[in-house]
């Protein structure tokens, strides 16, 4: 057994003991009994059949007072090992379960709570996530409780057994000791070693969940149908899954053939303690019942060896390393706490501002190449440009979430960096393309993120912010109005379009305005929206929102003509920036773009 997973079974014992003393106590006192409960079994077995020669020729009356004590005992000894095994099993469980919501919940911090998104780009995050999740191959985390109590109780179980073997011989209860631990240490190396190849191919198991995700749910059911993708999409699956568990199978090999020359070696132990067993007993040095007892010995030293549970254990326990992994990611991420970390209430009260900003993924994919602009307050900025020339990239980085490589962003002068992220992600309200279709109610999604309680007020200001986004009518005609749940697959449940969710996604944005924030950031808000309705809904954001600071994106020109200043990206650089009316007189690529948009609504290619 390696560094890792003693760490992981000392972290495990911590955290059993923090989920419940009380059932950690009990759990140890049951380790304890089925610990010492086979050896005192053995004992009185033996006394038994020791007597029972005694027993047999004084006959039933006179000789069963003889044997009837030992054997009740030994028959309450054994009921209470079983039933302590019985109890050890289930306290396990339930410290297992526990455990698992415990360490899952420090997995969402660790990834999610007030935090950017640079850790979550890192491929050993996802890994770890997959390794929590099952998908690398893991076992259910709540049997690793249990788990360690068996091997635990098996391993101070067997300790009996090779104590009264020194009492036969001191050689043959050496002997059989340092075999079986020989054969236990030499399978737990080369098991952490499998473990180790296993959990390092979690990508490839997070490509092969993928393809299996494919196969069974119904998200990519129709192409597959369509287009005929079922047999590749198996053989994607077993290609990937054959790929991530190859490694462990050749590693089998070299380890099996160690373990089997071990077990070679404890069956010729095994012999030889067995045969001077046999001799002693057949030339008289052991009495029936001595034989009896150091026979059972023998065979219950092999406890020691854990059994298949010493596996299966330190798989479950994979988690566990998971978690402390993640956790030791965000903060190297986050690096030491600021204690100078300034408030970021009322900011920004009058210009946020992009200063010779770079962002890169890695050495090889440089997002953002010296970026500066600035936007004041009570003016709007669109960003525009080809797909992959920067502006969600840019978005995130506005909000904090992602940090970037050399630059500064500031809020009326104040560097990002120096404010809280938390208290400056209250200051914006953002609508990004993938936002968030919570399975909840109407009123929920729009408030829930925000809201400290659900109070009369607070129901108004929802029905005002659906009002404003064009859902108050589609709102009053659903079931139960704003309490109608969102899913069609859940009771009670309604769907909407994909308009209507973004219109929803930007009714939240609102509501975060009305609680104070002051910058507006939209990612392509009419990009669901039917080209009829989509003038008349950017001129309401726009008028509803006059006096904020306000950054759109969009693909669709027509859209951002209003705003005061477009700014367009190629290829992670600004080439240029003004009016509509300024960009469309130059021969750049905002013209282009935009006469390609229009061609088809327009008269023989030109401008109407």
């Amino acid at each position: 057994m390696n560094r890792t997973h003693r760490r992981n079974r000392r972290d495990l014992i911590g955290l059993a003991w923090r989920s419940g003393r009380g059932n950690t106590a009990l759990l140890f006192a049951t380790i304890l009994v089925g610990g010492v409960g086979p050896a005192v079994f053995m004992l009185l077995v033996g006394v038994t059949v020791g007597r029972l020669p005694e027993a047999t020729r004084l006959g039933v009356d006179d000789g069963a007072g003889r044997v009837a004590g030992p054997l009740a005992a030994a028959g309450v000894v054994f009921l209470v090992t079983q039933v302590a095994g019985r109890i050890r099993f289930t306290v396990g469980e339930i410290l297992g379960q526990r455990i698992e919501i415990t360490l899952r919940e420090r997995a969402m911090r660790a990834c999610s709570i007030d935090d950017g998104l640079d850790h979550l780009q890192d491929d050993g995050t996802r890994d770890d996530l997959a390794i929590l999740s099952g998908a690398a191959g893991g076992l259910p985390l709540e049997r690793a409780v249990a788990g360690l109590a068996e091997v635990t109780a098996a391993l101070v179980g067997a300790l009996g057994p090779l104590l009264l073997l020194m009492f036969f011989h001191v050689w043959a209860g050496a002997a059989v000791a340092a075999a079986w631990f020989a054969v236990r240490l030499v399978a737990g190396r080369e098991n952490g070693k499998r473990l180790e190849l296993l959990f390092g191919q979690a990508h490839v198991m997070r490509r092969a969940e993928y393809f299996r995700k494919l196969a069974v749910q119904a998200a990519a059911a129709k192409e597959i149908r369509v287009f005929g993708l079922r047999e590749w999409v198996l053989a994607r699956l077993d290609r990937e899954w054959l790929t991530a568990i190859r490694p462990t199978w050749e590693r089998r090999r070299p380890s099996d053939a160690k373990i089997v020359l071990l077990s070679c070696a404890l069956v010729a132990v095994y012999g030889l303690v067995f045969w001077k067993l046999v001799d002693d007993g057949v030339h008289g040095a052991l009495d029936t019942g001595a034989f009896a007892v150091f026979l059972q010995a023998l065979i219950g030293a092999s406890a020691v060896s854990g059994g298949t549970a010493a596996f299966g254990l330190d798989v479950a326990l994979a988690p566990v390393a998971a978690v402390r992994r993640l956790e030791e990611r965000k903060a190297a991420h986050r690096g030491a706490p600021d204690p100078a970390v300034r408030t970021a209430a009322g900011l920004p009260a009058h210009r946020l501002e992009v200063t010779d900003v770079t962002f890169a993924y890695d050495e090889k994919r440089t997002v953002l190449d010296g970026v500066s602009f600035s936007v004041g307050a009570g003016e709007s900025v669109a960003l525009v440009g080809e797909n992959g020339a920067g502006k969600t990239t840019l978005l995130k980085l506005l909000a904090g979430l992602l940090e970037a490589t050399s630059g500064r962003i500031t809020a009326d002068g104040i560097p990002l960096r120096e404010l809280g992220r938390a208290d400056w992600r209250r200051q914006l309200a953002m609508v990004f393309q993938d936002f968030a279709r919570l399975p909840l109610t109407v009123a929920e999604n729009v408030h829930v993120l925000r809201a400290d309680r659900d109070d009369e007020q607070t129901r108004k200001t929802v029905l005002a912010c659906l009002e404003r986004v064009g859902l108050g009518e589609r709102v009053e005609r659903l079931p139960h109005g704003a309490d109608t749940v969102l899913g069609a697959r859940l009771p009670g449940g309604v769907d909407f379009s994909g308009g209507e969710w973004q219109r929803l996604a930007l009714a939240r944005a609102f509501f975060t305005l009305h609680q104070g924030a002051r910058v507006l950031m939209v990612d392509e808000p009419t990009a669901s929206i039917d080209p009829s309705a989509e003038t008349e809904f950017f001129d309401r954001l726009l008028d509803e929102t006059e006096g904020m600071i306000r950054i759109v994106v969009s693909h669709r020109f027509n859209t951002v003509r209003r705003v005061d200043r477009i700014v367009v990206l190629e290829r992670g650089r600004i080439v240029a920036s003004g009016s509509h009316d300024e960009l469309m007189r130059e021969d750049g690529l905002y013209r282009r773009m935009f006469l390609a948009q229009a061609a088809p609504f327009t008269e023989q290619g030109g401008v109407r």
